[in-house]
């Protein structure tokens, strides 16, 4: 039991803090009595056992007394609901019985909030006993650091890379197999969209966007469009006619797809906009290096909406529904609903660089850490993690015509993901 009374316990409280945002009264007042018998005697601050904080070891505080205050609380309920509000009759009894907090007593304690967490995950658990895991299916190798990955309305898919080349695939090959057709670039392709069938679009780190036929033999773009000062990090399509794109030059432009040239540029963040997608409604909605998330109206320019409170750039963005969001921020999801937020998705170990719906009930996210997680929408768990990438992941993506996924990453390779029979 003394193996239990650890920083570890706390930080397994605070986890389930955020993956239900302090919706759970039970779990916030269990979290005050605990935090302040781990933090008593501690010299570091309790704010460096916060979720997202890497800690190298567990600490036992087995021989610290706790603070006056709470010692003091502990002989009176009444005391103790006006110094955590948060507590419920249920489980004051437990704590008034701890009239001299010893070592015996926190064990006790403690051992009752790590079963009663434990149960609750298990409970969880089954009801996630259904979900058929995916298996990595075939692996196709490119000589250079994959940037970009989309599915093309043929099924192909498109990558983009370090050596400044557009790649076509064809998912259906064996494993192994080279792609099907290069196309070579100036710079390294960051993004790519295809606004109509066989035609993309690239954007790159020499700040232009060019156009492509994949229909025509031509080894050459099109055309390319040249007002962004600093690399595009994002192409959206906006309607028939138009698209969008964002830049590190802090600005996004709507551009005249048919008629090649910019409509509208606005800055909209105060430092490089990293991220950008077309919600469900038919806004914009971006991310920037400056921690904020921002809704736009793209025929105007007006902004709508901003989020506050990341501590990190927001890298990526998915809508789950009209009312649920998804950011990707530092190694953490944070999942807003109407607005609000609602829980913290701190599972990975690095940045979160891409997050995609693969159906109804699950989402997938990639990470800097290497790995694809899966999470179930409703209960938010993450119910699988798929490591076979040796660097970072920078895109997962879920093919329109079945529930196979694709993957791209740094380590040279796309992936096809396929549940397993």
């Amino acid at each position: 039991m003394v193996g239990r009374c650890t920083i570890d316990l706390l930080r397994i409280i605070e986890k389930e803090q955020t993956r239900h945002f302090q919706q759970n009264d039970r779990l916030n007042a269990l979290h005050s009595v605990c935090r302040a018998f781990f933090c008593s005697g501690q010299k570091e601050h309790p704010d460096r056992y916060l979720p997202g904080y890497s800690l190298e070891k567990s600490i036992t505080v087995n021989g610290a007394a706790p603070p006056a205050s709470l010692n003091k609380s502990i002989k009176d309920s009444v005391a103790i609901k006006k110094e955590f509000p948060n507590f419920k009759a249920s489980i004051l009894q437990p704590i008034k019985e701890v009239k001299e907090p010893n070592n015996k007593n926190r064990e006790i304690i403690f051992s009752e909030i790590y079963d009663e967490i434990q149960q609750n995950r298990n409970e969880e658990e089954e009801d996630n006993s259904n979900y058929v895991e995916y298996v990595c299916d075939k692996t196709f190798n490119k000589n250079a650091r994959i940037a970009s990955l989309i599915e093309l309305e043929s099924g192909k898919l498109a990558t983009g890379s370090y050596d400044c080349k557009i790649c076509i695939w064809n998912p259906e090959m064996p494993s192994g197999e080279l792609c099907d057709r290069e196309l070579q670039e100036i710079g390294i392709v960051i993004c790519l969209l295809e606004f109509e069938p066989n035609h993309l679009l690239a954007g790159t780190n020499y700040n232009y966007i060019s156009f492509w036929n994949l229909d025509s033999d031509s080894e050459e773009a099109e055309y390319t469009l040249l007002e962004h000062e600093k690399w595009v990090n994002s192409l959206v399509k906006c309607n028939d006619q138009i698209f969008a794109s964002c830049s590190n030059d802090k600005s996004i432009i709507t551009w005249d797809y048919y008629n090649k040239k910019m409509i509208h540029k606005f800055i909209a963040h105060n430092d490089c906009v990293l991220c950008l997608i077309k919600l469900k409604n038919g806004n914009l909605c971006s991310g920037g290096a400056d921690l904020l998330t921002k809704i736009w109206n793209w025929k105007t320019g007006e902004c709508l909406m901003k989020f506050e409170g990341y501590i990190d750039w927001i890298r990526c963005i998915c809508q789950i529904d009209d009312d649920t969001l998804l950011t990707g921020s530092e190694n953490t999801i944070t999942v807003w609903k109407k607005n609000q937020i609602i829980a913290y998705l701190s599972e990975h170990d690095h940045d979160v660089r891409d997050i995609t719906v693969i159906d109804s009930n699950y989402f997938a996210s990639a990470s800097f850490d290497n790995t694809i997680k899966i999470w179930e929408i409703k209960s938010l768990n993450c119910v699988q993690t798929l490591k076979e990438h040796t660097s970072n992941v920078i895109n997962v993506i879920k093919l329109k015509r079945s529930n196979i996924l694709a993957s791209c990453s740094t380590d040279n390779t796309l992936k096809i993901w396929k549940k397993a029979e």
